[in-house]
């Protein structure tokens, strides 16, 4: 692989993160409202079936992307300098962002199978 297939790579995958942190703010701005978020989780299902058929993406990738999110989040938390987080306070904050993570892809999951069918075959 060349480095310029790497740095092309790196770039998408920074910003399809930097995109899914965009989708939780949103989530964590309609908490109060979830109805109105689900035109956003129904868009992202319809583009995510399309990578099905264009990069090959798997199901699996939202358990795999669900545990490294949730990673990221603890250790992020754990590190942080404003707050200092006691272990039994972590694990119920980490226990919501699973939720809300969770819940974010299992959306998204549902609308592309609604509107991509062929994405589970």
């Amino acid at each position: 692989m060349t480095d310029s297939v790497v740095d092309k790579r790196g770039s998408e995958f920074s910003f399809q993160a930097m995109r899914f942190f965009q989708v939780l703010e949103a989530g964590i701005n309609h908490l109060g409202h979830l109805d109105d978020f689900n035109q956003v989780l129904d868009n992202l299902g319809r583009r995510h079936g399309k990578l099905k058929q264009s990069h090959g993406f798997h199901p699996y990738y939202w358990s795999v992307f669900l545990e490294c999110t949730i990673y990221q989040i603890r250790l992020t938390l754990e590190r942080s300098r404003a707050i200092k987080w006691t272990a039994s306070e972590l694990d119920r904050v980490i226990i919501l962002w699973r939720h809300l993570v969770q819940g974010i892809c299992k959306r998204i999951e549902v609308s592309v199978f609604v509107y991509c069918p062929f994405y589970f075959t």
